[in-house]
């Protein structure tokens, strides 16, 4: 048997050497399919398929509560109250909303950390458990002096280097190095693919801290473990009457007399709130994948049934010179399978290459990024789909030649045809169906690309061009009061502004991009009826150059001037959506609004309009009311934004030195251009159109070759048919457009049935297009244009050497 093997081996070998064209040109094809199915099937699997590294996922549940669109947080307190008063759910945690990296010091090197709060519970009721040391409990909740830090499986390995000695160590920041009375120490390592929020480094506990006395809201989103028997649906039905009466409570508490109520309120699985907005990305990623392997498997089917149709002459002299079925099945199986393992093999490097840089370029949105690597299944998957199409398509047709009758392919001359008609109609239905696979791609790849383009060349309201912004950190046991704070900014945004290099300077509330329900409040207008429900707008802090650096237009009015401080008169400059909603088609300035915090109510005169930015969200321009930093309690927000007239970082230097000479303790952290800023927000659209702009560039390449192919054979094959025709008298002219016709027949059937399925299809993509419709005519007729063009050239090349046949050649032959 071994002898056997071998001696097929050694023939299937000679067979694909004699024609390499083929054989490599199928192995490159079943290298590409097989790798990007591989890579691509691997991260659904992770992202989406596999389980969490928790206890009963399906049990784990979030909960939500809004006000109008903006999402309400629980307090700590409701919180314990509804774990006392709760039926449907076993246990009830708390877990921050995840903000901007902040700097932090462990072992006196200064890391970029994302933290989040959480309860003590929090990881008790996920049922999670350590990758080392141990996660936080319900006693981390304790007042004390030390404080749990859970750091993320991603960040112990990316920024401490999978250090195990990093338990232990305390957890600090540069604002305040020397404070002690809440000292925060690492405890232990969370599991691999345990990412929430998505991004998260570390969890921490606060409520033992005395520097967050009274921040019950730190811990803004709700976990709940569903008791036994209980369902989704049920925890909903008890959620929404609890919070509402707990927030009717809070408004209480606050003497509020704003007219707001719950609106509506959700509870999603934990997997499914991880997965967020990524879910519907991977699964047209994963669907692309799929077409892209159909594709795959049809056009090595078709080089396939070509070299099988060439080979009938082979396989029955073989056959007639005393070779068994059984000896001809063996080297066909043989050949088949050296094949299907040569791709295997190929694709196998492929996948590994391109899972890398995909993991690499993945925004830091895409959870569980620490847990993808290579997985069994999908590599055995995609090996075994490969293989079956190998054995099909190019064992099938010579099997049915080899059993056939002998006389038939020894008699078929030139004159007879080497192809019969049920033949030729395969190998065209499969020409088309590799054609309407690649329109799908193609088209679902121009909207997602149409759709980035609208949002890269989004009018943002503002000019990001040369724009900047960054935070300064300081020590709190040097400014431990507001007023030191705000003494601070007003000393060093003078010296700041002076800095060379800088066009214009302002301190700004936060960094951009923070979302557009981030610190919004409500706003009544003077007049209003005291019962009606505020206006609910954001909220941004500037100076007399605001508008300036921002390059945000001031269409009436006036902006902000160095005398609006804490003397003078309280104003507020409103975006154009507001004066829209709060007095449409009127004049806002000398106009009053009201600001309702907490239970007070404070009025402004507005003093200008500016036009709308996006400066929340990137999609939408967020209603914002402007107002002077001078005149707020709060102090400097120590966050500035700045123009420049040259690159940002040949400026930072100078930035330093100047707060540096104010105060050595002064830096600068977090520091981003605007285009880095924008480049994080487009992050997702750009890898998701990347992606299946690719997986359509290489179905577009596929459809093409296969064409090529078969009628590279048919004219091979109809040489002295062309070759009598032409002695008859046909022109070049006549037979290029008889070979192209009869291409552009099998393409056109292809893409029409193509762009009926993109048309079905499209609506899947709704959510992931900005300004671009499912059904958008510059997208799917892009599509097709492109395919006609690369079929074109495709076909015009066997069409132009059926045009070169020599009649006399030609029937010389015979």
């Amino acid at each position: 048997m071994i002898d056997r093997l071998r001696s097929d081996l050694r023939i299937a070998l000679r067979s694909l050497a004699r024609s390499p064209g083929i054989a490599i040109t199928t192995t490159a094809i079943l290298a590409v399919g097989i790798g990007m199915a591989i890579a691509m099937s691997t991260i659904v699997r992770t992202v989406m398929v596999q389980r969490l590294p928790v206890e009963n996922q399906q049990q784990l549940v979030v909960l939500h509560a809004f006000v109008g669109n903006n999402e309400l947080s629980l307090s700590t307190e409701d919180r314990k109250a509804l774990r006392r008063e709760t039926r449907t759910l076993r246990d009830v945690a708390g877990v921050g909303i995840l903000q901007i990296a902040s700097p932090n010091i462990v072992g006196g090197a200064t890391y970029s950390l994302r933290s989040v709060p959480a309860s003590g519970n929090f990881f008790e009721v996920l049922g999670a458990r350590p990758a080392l040391g141990r996660l936080l409990d319900s006693t981390d909740d304790a007042s004390g002096l030390r404080h749990a830090v859970v750091l993320s499986y991603r960040a112990w390995r990316e920024k401490f280097n999978g250090d195990s000695s990093v338990l232990g160590k305390r957890v600090g920041d540069p604002w305040d190095p020397d404070y002690h009375a809440g000292e925060y120490v690492i405890v232990g390592v969370a599991p691999p693919g345990l990412d929430f929020p998505a991004g998260v480094d570390n969890w921490y506990t606060y409520e033992g801290d005395p520097r967050t006395a009274g921040s019950d809201n730190l811990t803004g989103i709700t976990v709940g473990r569903l008791a036994p028997g209980a369902t989704a649906g049920a925890a909903r039905a008890e959620w929404l009457p609890f919070r509402e009466r707990a927030y009717a409570q809070t408004l209480a508490r606050l003497h509020s007399s704003a007219q707001l109520h719950v609106t509506r309120v959700e509870v999603a699985g934990l997997a499914d709130e991880i997965l967020g907005n990524s879910s519907t990305i991977l699964e047209i990623l994963a669907a692309a994948v799929v077409l892209l392997f159909l594709i795959v498997c049809l056009n090595v089917g078709n080089l396939l049934l070509l070299r099988a149709a060439s080979r009938s002459h082979e396989l029955a002299v073989r056959r007639a010179v005393g070779a068994s079925f059984g000896d001809i099945l063996s080297v066909l199986l043989a050949e088949g399978v050296v094949i299907a393992i040569a791709g295997g093999v190929a694709g196998f490097l492929v996948a590994e290459a391109l899972l890398h840089g995909l993991v690499a370029a993945a925004p830091a949105q895409l959870p569980r990024l620490d847990d993808i690597s290579l997985a069994g299944a999908p590599v055995l998957t995609a090996a075994l789909i490969s293989l079956l199409a190998t054995l099909l398509f190019g064992v099938a047709p010579g099997v049915a030649v080899a059993r056939g009758s002998l006389a038939s392919p020894l008699r078929i001359d030139t004159r007879a045809g080497g192809r019969t008609r049920q033949r030729r109609r395969l190998q065209q239905t499969l020409i088309a169906a590799q054609t309407a696979l690649a329109v799908i791609t193609l088209a679902s790849a121009g909207l997602l690309l149409h759709s980035l383009e609208r949002l890269e060349r989004l009018d943002l309201g503002f000019n990001p061009d040369h724009l900047s912004v960054f935070s300064v950190t300081y020590p709190l046991a040097t400014y431990e009061t507001r007023a030191k704070v705000g003494a601070l900014g007003r000393e060093v945004l003078p010296l700041l502004r002076a800095t060379p290099g800088v066009t214009a300077l302002s301190t700004v509330e936060l960094r951009p991009f923070m979302g557009a329900d981030y610190g919004v409040f409500g706003l009544i207008r003077e007049g209003a009826p005291a019962t009606g429900a505020p206006t609910l707008v954001a909220s941004d802090l500037g100076d007399q150059e605001l508008f300036r650096t921002l390059g945000i237009p001031v269409i009436r009015g006036r902006a902000f001037l160095a005398s609006d401080d804490e003397h003078a008169a309280l104003v507020a400059v409103v975006s154009r959506a507001v004066a829209e909603q709060m007095w449409p088609g009127e004049n806002p300035i000398g106009k009053r609004v009201g600001m309702v915090i907490g239970g007070n109510v404070t009025w402004r005169t507005v003093v200008g309009e500016v036009g709308d930015a996006h400066m929340r969200a990137l999609r939408v321009a967020t209603p914002t009311l402007y107002l002077p930093w001078q005149q707020l309690s709060l102090g400097w927000t120590a966050t500035v934004a700045v123009r420049t007239s040259a690159d940002f970082a040949s400026v930072l230097p100078s930035l330093r030195r100047v707060l540096a000479q104010v105060d050595p303790q002064l830096t600068i952290w977090d520091a981003h251009s605007f285009d880095d800023l924008l480049g994080t927000e487009l992050a997702t659209p750009r890898l998701s159109s990347f992606l299946l702009g690719a997986f359509a560039l290489v179905a577009l390449l596929l459809a093409a070759i296969g064409l090529y192919g078969v009628m590279a054979f048919t004219v091979r094959e109809e040489t002295r048919e062309i070759g009598l025709r032409m002695a008859l008298g046909a022109g070049p002219e006549r037979v290029r457009r008889d070979v192209l016709g009869r291409a552009l027949s099998v393409i056109a059937i292809g893409g029409a049935i193509g762009l009926l399925g993109a048309l079905a299809s499209s609506r899947v993509l709704a959510g992931q297009l900005f300004q671009v419709q499912p059904a958008d005519p510059v997208s799917l007729g892009a599509a097709c244009l492109l395919l006609g063009v690369v079929a074109l050239a495709a076909a015009y090349l066997p069409a132009r050497r059926a045009t070169r046949v020599d009649p006399a050649i030609a029937l010389r032959a015979e």
